[in-house]
């Protein structure tokens, strides 16, 4: 015996912006709470958190710019979002790139510009983002813990590290000033002792000019006293000599 199941439609709609192109599902689930299933209801597509009121889409789905350019294409299950949903820009470049698992983003993420340079990635863990998230047109990054932006703690080694550096430049500093005054100490004691030789040195100059002058004075009154007595005998023998000639007489 064969039995054959009729195939399903594909569904088929417009808006101002988008067409879509997408199956649907009578079958009823359990919902589940913190996921948001999508459904179809009087010719739209609708999407709501813990509860559903039409036919969940279920299978394929597809999204097209009016130009027929795709926009955005993945698969449902249940009105549940799973496996890998991409989505482009109207140029035909990705935009995104992302895993859902029954309803929850799980694992990598990735956010393309219109120019197809990565500006944005990051991991999902439970539909919250988890671990580091780098974004690439800010040049900033942010480290995450299910959905919550976690502080850095200061780095212990870090900080003990910079406290010995600080430490050593104070020291430093320290025996920089005392090694400064030694050498001071060092250089104004040995200027010191220069001067007292300089002075010694002008002292025993001034002592052997005056020395030498004593002695010049000395032997110039020599001098002048040799004359006087040259002259006194001279004297003395001119006279004796004049008395003889005048004995002779």
């Amino acid at each position: 015996m064969l039995s054959f199941q009729e195939p399903r439609l594909k569904k088929k709609i417009s808006d101002k912006e988008f067409r879509y192109e997408f199956f649907v599902t009578d079958k009823a689930p359990d919902v589940k709470e913190g996921r948001t299933y999508f459904w179809f209801k009087a010719g739209s597509i609708h999407q709501s958190e813990y509860g559903i009121s039409g036919e969940l889409l279920d299978d394929v789905f597809e999204k097209f710019y009016l130009s027929n350019q795709l926009a955005e294409q993945g698969e449902f299950r249940k009105g549940l979002r799973v496996g890998v949903w991409k989505t482009w820009h109207s140029n035909g470049t990705m935009k995104s790139y992302e895993y859902w698992d029954n309803g929850l983003k799980r694992g990598m993420s990735f956010l393309y510009d219109e120019q197809g340079h990565l500006i944005l990635k990051g991991r999902y863990k439970s539909d919250k983002k988890h671990g580091r998230w780098i974004d690439y047109k800010s040049n900033d990054t942010l480290v995450y813990k299910l959905g919550n932006v976690v502080i850095a703690k200061p780095d212990k080694v870090k900080e003990a590290k910079e406290g010995d550096q600080v430490k050593k430049g104070f020291f430093k500093r320290l025996f920089g000033k005392k090694d400064s005054t030694v050498v001071d100490d060092k250089a104004n004691k040995k200027n010191g002792q220069t001067e007292l030789k300089s002075q010694k040195n002008l002292k025993e100059k001034v002592s052997s000019d005056k020395l030498k002058t004593s002695k010049k004075q000395s032997s110039d009154k020599a001098e002048i006293a040799k004359p006087r007595k040259s002259n006194f005998f001279t004297r003395l023998f001119s006279k004796k000599k004049k008395a003889d000639a005048n004995k002779g007489q």
